[in-house]
């Protein structure tokens, strides 16, 4: 299995550059409710359990890193503990009991922002649970176990992007060029750095700084 250094000189390489980052998209589906920052155009599909997905890929030749809303039914009973309404949805899209599913706790993790991580087989996910006025989204990213130190980065970005419609997101700590790159500084591949770059553009305030002007006129 290639290691991590070389999956990193893979997305430094072959993902690095302005014509690479320009191909962050910000999305927002016909029904207008929410947008997010993916990495291309997510293809919609319908789930098993009435979920509307919207699924996007990033891939090379071993790995496979996909970042996923699920638009939750809106029939979803009000939920009291998100991590087993995730297990339970992410069991049965897996669809395979031979499949052990075990949820990893991060006690050695960054415990500013929220996350839920489970392992599956040989892959590893990251989920979000978020409601607004009884509608739930699930928000994912999926990659093989070798990836996820460059996806890890990734989710907490797509994570931060995702807003629904009429939904005034809380102030996203930080203020000027400066505290932007301080922001973004731990991500040191160019794949990771230029999601949490255009991830902080989605930011009320931050929309006008010169790297998102490409973003916006898409």
């Amino acid at each position: 299995m290639r290691t991590f250094s070389a999956l990193l000189l893979f997305f430094a390489g072959a993902m690095a550059g302005s014509s690479y980052a320009q191909n962050w998209i910000v999305f927002v589906p016909v029904e207008r409710d929410f947008r997010a920052l993916f990495p291309a155009p997510p293809e919609r599909s319908t789930e098993g359990d009435g979920s509307i997905a919207f699924k996007a890929n990033v891939v090379d030749a071993e790995y496979t890193v996909e970042y996923v809303v699920y638009r939750l039914p809106p029939n979803v009973p009000r939920v009291v503990d998100a991590r087993a309404e995730i297990e339970r949805r992410l069991g049965a899209r897996i669809g395979n009991e031979d499949v052990a599913l075990r949820y990893l706790s991060e006690d050695e993790g960054d415990p500013g922002w929220e996350r839920y991580v489970f392992r599956h087989g040989q892959f590893l996910s990251v989920h979000r649970l978020v409601e607004n006025r009884g509608r739930y989204y699930e928000l994912e990213v999926a990659m093989p176990r070798g990836a996820a130190p460059v996806a890890m980065n990734t989710a907490r970005d797509f994570f931060n992007s995702f807003q629904m419609t009429g939904v005034v997101p809380p102030p996203f700590g930080i203020a000027g060029q400066q505290k932007l790159e301080a922001w973004c500084q731990n991500r040191t591949d160019s794949f990771s750095r230029a999601f949490c770059q255009y991830s902080v553009c989605l930011q009320p305030g931050y929309e006008n700084y010169p790297h998102c002007a490409t973003l916006f006129r898409r």
